[in-house]
């Protein structure tokens, strides 16, 4: 029988070892050299959801015209995350890594919502090195540049490297290295590793990731490189804590619940750039730009920022409320939730008024048909 053959044209033997690259519902990718050969998930893993994840090596044999996982190999280290559904439970994320390289956005910093301080701590527990790479570096403002930089200082100290956007000395940073890249939903984790992979002109293993999923991705570079994607998440498990650890400088992330304090935060539009600061709204919350009036979906209910979408919200209607004042309705154009929000001092009048007329501008039947009535 003619072996499978890599993309190298070395031949697989029946019996190999390889490197979990993605991990489904019902079957197991494993990178085998320079090839992806796909394997049923054992039926002996199936009740325990930590016993596979990505980086995981595996010892395979060819039982017909398919390769079967005959054993996981046991693991220097593992990467763990909280589950969204149980308080408590943790969850692995990827397996014997050299390297946690953390994803943060400038604004990310520039809130500090502590999860630099979380993926620090797990990096000690994990027994391996962080470094934090600050992603979209090119959209962080000139303004705001040297603020993120003052954040990041003390970082410097405690992490192997602290790099800004994606460049040679990240490159080289990474060379060689199994690194699994973590990061909040939306700091870029799988642009960046495609930059990563690009620069350093590996190819990379393009596998379908089905929605929903909770499994990580492994990618192949070259001279030894290995990158693990893995989905947004915050929360890595440390809520049991050595009496070390405890003593460890660890910010939890901040959930703050604006119903009862005052929004005095600065930021960049997310929308149009602009920087809109706290003063001037004629209100203790700030809830929208006043130059463009769109906002961002934080919240579930006024105030609490218990909303994980992060869309922008765009201002599509405005209403009179009983007591004469204005107020925006705004859309998000993520999922689409709608909300109401009560207009500020410095919002601009002439984008208030475009909104506002907007129906007339647009009717959805013939002015003539007002003349008929009022003649009537």
């Amino acid at each position: 029988m003619e072996k499978e053959k890599t993309s190298d044209s070395s031949p697989l033997s029946e019996t190999c070892k390889g490197t979990v690259a993605q991990v489904m519902s019902r079957q197991v990718s494993v990178q085998v050299k320079n090839k992806r050969v796909t394997c049923p998930f054992p039926d002996s893993l199936i009740l325990d959801k930590n016993s596979l994840t990505v980086g995981d090596k595996a010892e395979l044999i060819l039982l017909g015209e398919q390769y079967r996982i005959v054993r996981i190999l046991p693991r220097k280290n593992g990467l763990y995350r909280g589950s969204r559904y149980s308080e408590g439970e943790e969850i692995i994320v990827a397996a014997n890594v050299d390297l946690i390289l953390a994803a943060v956005t400038g604004e990310a910093v520039l809130k500090e919502n502590g999860y630099l301080d979380q993926a620090f701590l797990a990096a000690k527990r994990t027994g391996v090195g962080l470094g934090v790479v600050v992603s979209k570096w090119d959209l962080v403002s000139e303004k705001d540049r040297p603020l993120v930089k003052d954040k990041l200082q003390p970082y410097e100290k405690q992490a192997e490297f602290v790099l800004y956007g994606t460049g040679e000395t990240l490159v080289s940073s990474i060379a060689g290295k199994r690194t699994v890249v973590v990061g909040e939903s939306g700091s870029g984790k799988t642009r960046l590793i495609q930059t990563l992979l690009s620069a350093q002109g590996g190819k990379k293993m393009v596998l379908e990731r089905s929605p929903g999923t909770r499994a990580g991705i492994l990618y192949k570079g070259s001279n030894g490189t290995i990158l693990i994607d893995t989905p947004g998440f915050r929360d890595f498990a440390l809520s049991a804590r050595t009496e070390e650890e405890k003593f460890m400088e660890i910010k939890e992330p901040k959930k703050i619940d604006y119903r009862n304090t005052a929004c005095l935060e600065s930021f960049s539009c997310k929308a149009c750039g602009k920087p809109v600061v706290a003063e001037g709204a004629g209100s203790r919350h700030r809830n929208h730009c006043p130059s463009c009036l769109s906002s961002v979906h934080v919240d579930n209910e006024p105030g609490d920022r218990a909303s994980g979408c992060g869309g922008v919200m765009e201002p599509v209607s405005v209403w009179v409320r009983g007591d004469g004042e204005w107020a925006l309705i705004h859309r998000c154009k993520t999922c689409g939730a709608l909300s109401s929000n009560r207009i500020a001092a410095d919002d601009s009048p002439l984008k208030l008024m475009s909104i506002a007329i907007k129906p007339l501008a647009n009717p959805p039947f013939p002015l003539e048909l007002l003349e008929r009535l009022v003649d009537k």
